[in-house]
């Protein structure tokens, strides 16, 4: 899931939720609450892009961790 997809789930859901008193229509359109789910997609984007490179390198052959050629055991 991407930060985009985080934002759109959140759409789906239909909290009642108050903000400084104020009840709040839409958590992702909420300004006080921005930050907070910027964060998190945040976390999504770069898990998304943990992946893609780990993938990458294991279909190059390489080792995750250190870059160098998986040996076989």
């Amino acid at each position: 899931m991407s930060a985009q997809g985080y934002e759109a789930s959140l759409r789906q859901y239909h909290l009642k939720m108050l903000v400084d008193g104020q009840l709040v229509e839409s958590v992702v359109d909420e300004p006080a609450l921005r930050p907070g789910i910027n964060a998190a997609g945040l976390t999504y984007d770069y898990d998304m892009h943990k992946i893609a490179r780990l993938h990458n390198a294991r279909r190059a052959g390489r080792d995750r961790f250190a870059g160098s050629p998986v040996q076989a055991r």
